[in-house]
């Protein structure tokens, strides 16, 4: 296991178990990066899934975001969703909150409390950001073509030029996503990104095939961003190997999407 890896753990709150990372666990800010486990949906969505675009029923995201809400303490209606469609741009989230789960965008910053910032996943990288005085959070949903296009570090530059978030100030966890071990990829992904993640690339003997480190192309923009390694923390867990925990769309093709969220919260010690 990597040392990173260590710095991820699965806590079980009421119903629902999701991941944590050691690096956002300061006073003031909750995170989690949600497992599958513990909601309603049924097969192939099971079970605690929460995007109804690729067909599970509408009362059972309802039913599951309920169940998220009660162990959280979050009203259902400030969990805040993005309609995901891999670009790069940045939403600037503050109150009131219109179009919840509508507005086309792949990351989005707040500085205020109360609002518990989602990205929904199953294979895509996660990216959760906080400032660790608070002055700013973020959240990043970075697949292959959001990371061609160096989303991550878009979002970083935001936080640095819109909340005066210093370098050394920023952390981030890169949460379950799937891994190099299982993301094969064609001659379109590489061409995208060759300039910018060749290192990332490992061949796989097949003609115009590759394996392509996703998570760690993200970790890679963060750290030229500035932020010092130290500050960056990885899960190491991959969704194709592991769907007792998570979503795939990469191994299970039809499948729910898990949420991964970040909020400040000054009620937490």
């Amino acid at each position: 296991m990597r040392t990173e890896e260590a710095m991820f753990r699965l806590i079980n709150k009421g119903r629902v178990a999701y991941f944590e990372s050691d690096i956002l666990k300061i006073p003031g800010l909750a995170h989690a990066f949600c497992t599958r486990d513990s909601g309603v949906s049924p097969s192939p969505f099971n079970s605690l899934n929460f995007s109804v675009r690729e067909g599970d029923a509408p009362e059972n995201i309802r039913d599951n975001c309920d169940i998220l809400s009660f162990e959280f303490g979050i009203p259902a209606g400030q969990f805040f969703t993005l309609r995901q469609v891999h670009g790069s741009s940045i939403l600037l989230l503050d109150a009131p909150f219109p179009g919840n789960g509508e507005l086309e965008y792949d990351a989005m910053a707040a500085c205020e409390g109360g609002i518990a910032l989602c990205v929904k996943t199953a294979d895509c990288v996660p990216v959760l950001l906080a400032d660790r005085n608070l002055k700013a959070i973020a959240t990043v949903h970075a697949g292959w073509r959001g990371t061609s296009l160096q989303i991550v570090s878009e979002a970083a530059a935001f936080l640095f030029e819109n909340f005066g978030v210093s370098r050394g100030d920023l952390l981030a966890a890169i949460g379950p996503a799937i891994g190099p071990c299982c993301y094969e990829v064609d001659s379109v992904v590489f061409d995208a990104m060759t300039g910018a993640a060749g290192e990332f690339f490992k061949q796989t003997g097949k003609q115009g095939k590759w394996k392509l480190d996703l998570p760690g192309v993200n970790r890679s923009q963060l750290l030229k961003m500035g932020i010092p390694p130290e500050n960056i923390s990885s899960s190491g867990l991959c969704t194709s190997c592991r769907t007792d925990l998570f979503y795939s769309h990469r191994a299970e093709k039809k499948t729910g999407r898990q949420l991964n969220l970040i909020m400040i919260n000054p009620t937490i010690k």
